[in-house]
């Protein structure tokens, strides 16, 4: 199966994709395409698909690295999702003679993508693949708690994929962003911040943007929906989604070690939102570099 994100999460189930960097084309990924050293799984965020990584994926694997993107359906929750790749990455080494790598894999996430990355590492048995974390926007601390802010987050999520539809504020997801998901044993956000040192040997590399303005289809829709946005957010930085001190890894997460590292301090920063951050050069560049280092 190969294409440029040929398949429907939603019914196919969720699945990850390895990029192409010849023919800019993606396919399932095989337990060979890994190697000893400089393997990216991107992640996207809610309501997101896995063509909204193309750009990233396109620069990482022209700088010499084996890039894959995890595909998955948003909607069923950030456990799920981070269940699932540990599941397909742990199936994948299987079918090696010699197993895939550990501490070899790197994972760069957008927005929730983020969480879902710290879950895959602090929850479950994925841990032991992975080396370093990129987030970009990631409301490491959860989303303000309000159902309005929620709707318009997936508004705008939809604004930006025409492929993910439906996502609600009863979905899974949804529920664990805005500490609604408490099934008896915590909230996902606060199992996060009371598992952070399992983050200890991971490197993590949290990114923001900061332009408080997003686009949610035409100009009045976005005037109205950014002045409540803004009002809620009070004057605290933001980039037009998640707060500033919500996407700050090393303010976010309860752990004491010198892993863990902030990027907000780039020429454009004024001029990102929440969106473009994936596309920005100054901000892929950065990354790349640092996945070197």
């Amino acid at each position: 199966m190969s294409g440029v994100f040929p398949t429907d999460t939603v019914r196919v189930g969720d699945e990850l994709l390895f990029y192409n960097v010849e023919n800019s084309r993606v396919r399932r990924a095989n337990a060979n395409d890994f190697n000893d050293k400089n393997n990216v799984i991107l992640i996207h965020g809610f309501t997101a698909h896995g063509e909204y990584m193309h750009s990233i994926a396109e620069t990482l694997a022209n700088h010499g690295f084996q890039t894959f993107i995890f595909n998955y359906h948003s909607y069923r929750g950030i456990k799920t999702a981070a269940e699932n790749l540990q599941t397909l990455l742990g199936n994948l080494s299987d079918l090696r003679k010699d197993k895939i790598p550990e501490k070899a894999t790197s994972l760069v996430a957008h927005s929730m993508g983020g969480l879902v990355a710290r879950a895959m590492c602090q929850l479950t048995p994925g841990k032991r693949y992975i080396s370093k974390i990129v987030t970009l926007g990631t409301p490491h601390s959860g989303t303000l708690y309000n159902a309005e802010l929620l709707g318009h987050m997936i508004h705008w999520g939809e604004s930006i994929s025409s492929k993910m539809k439906g996502f609600t504020p009863s979905s899974q997801s949804a529920k664990e962003l805005t500490k609604k998901d408490n099934d008896g044993n915590g909230c996902l956000i606060d199992l996060l911040h009371e598992s952070s040192k399992n983050l200890i040997d991971i490197q993590i590399f949290s990114v923001s943007g900061g332009k408080n303005w997003l686009e949610f289809g035409n100009f009045f829709k976005s005037f109205f929906a950014n002045r409540k946005i803004q009002g809620w957010f009070g004057d605290k930085p933001n980039d037009g989604l998640v707060l500033e001190e919500s996407s700050d890894v090393s303010n976010a997460v309860s752990t004491s070690n010198n892993n863990l590292h902030h990027y907000n301090n780039y020429t454009e920063f004024s001029d990102i939102n929440h969106s473009y951050m994936i596309f920005n050069q100054q901000i892929l560049l950065k990354v790349a570099s640092w996945l070197k280092e």
